[in-house]
């Protein structure tokens, strides 16, 4: 089986292929070199990394690795594989912000993130009204902090201000995110901690962590 640190090149390498071949016949040849060589290790990864992060934040995770074969019932795009690892740890917290964490591979990207992936009902109510009270600019400041660490932030999904808010509002942007996640590309983390997948996860892990904190404290 493969080990962890091997894990990320060995991921670019099999997804590379199966762009090249996204068919069932080419999967179906390969099927128990994926089991093998990024499934099981995936696993062990994800399992791994899960006891980390309950030490870190004190707090109980479950990981899931996302599986590799995709939902094409509403997709023009009908091949029929996904051509990346990705790994999630969900808090097992039923608080309204209770921020999660994520870990991805493919041939174009190596990323560790963290945070609300989705604002749904009530906690996109409070959420907007952090945001647009008082206490909004520190969380904006903390932002630019872990951005200034080279961290990114994806485009907010809305492209106006909500209804009920100052379309001038000088957190417009933040108020039109319906999740926060903050990522880091993580070549150069890799490299830095020698090539070992776990201690690189939990250095970004641990740069982002102020952003789990502060989330947490908004219940």
């Amino acid at each position: 089986m493969t080990n962890n640190s091997n894990l990320v090149e060995i991921c670019v390498q099999f997804f590379k292929k199966l762009q090249k071949n996204n068919n069932r016949a080419w999967f179906n040849d390969h099927k128990e070199e994926y089991e093998r060589e990024i499934k099981k290790p995936a696993e062990f990864l994800g399992d791994i990394l899960q006891h980390e992060l309950d030490d870190l934040t004190s707090a109980s995770h479950k990981a899931k690795v996302f599986r590799i074969y995709r939902d094409v019932r509403f997709s023009k795009d009908k091949t029929p594989y996904n051509t990346h690892l990705h790994i999630g740890f969900a808090p097992l917290s039923e608080a309204n912000f209770a921020p999660s964490w994520y870990f991805g591979i493919s041939p174009e990207y190596f990323i560790c993130g963290c945070g609300m992936f989705d604002f749904k009902g009530q906690t996109l109510v409070d959420y907007r009204n952090h945001v647009a009270g008082p206490k909004g600019g520190n969380l904006s400041e903390l932002l630019t902090r872990l951005q200034d660490t080279g961290m990114r932030i994806d485009e907010p999904i809305l492209k106006r201000v909500p209804a009920g808010f100052d379309k001038e509002h000088v957190r417009g942007t933040l108020l039109k995110h319906k999740k926060l996640v903050v990522w880091k590309d993580m070549a150069e983390t890799f490299a830095k901690n020698d090539d070992d997948l776990v201690r690189a996860c939990m250095s970004a892990f641990k740069e982002m962590k102020p952003l789990y904190d502060y989330l947490k404290r908004m219940n």
